[in-house]
């Protein structure tokens, strides 16, 4: 179990993001807080604007998953994303 995440699951999800910004060459730095609930509450917790965060979201679709990075202050419509995928 990871300590900052709260699972080893959570960790993997965490160093496919970090590789993926790495080879788009993105600009990024984390910024570690105690667990929480919302991009809300993770945004209170960094004392930056939610606009600053990313939320990813991990989905299944068919036989695999989709994983999303989103700015933290957008929202996403899953019935939209069913039927654009």
């Amino acid at each position: 179990m990871d300590a900052v995440t709260g699972s080893g699951r959570s960790a993997a999800v965490q160093e496919a993001i970090e590789r993926l910004l790495v080879e788009a060459d993105v600009a990024y730095r984390i910024l570690r807080h105690d667990p929480v609930r919302t991009a809300e509450d993770a945004a209170a917790a960094r004392g930056l604007p939610l606009s600053h965060g990313v939320k990813t979201l991990v989905l299944r679709v068919d036989d695999g998953f989709l994983l999303l990075a989103l700015p933290a202050d957008l929202s996403l419509s899953s019935r939209a994303l069913r039927r654009g995928l």
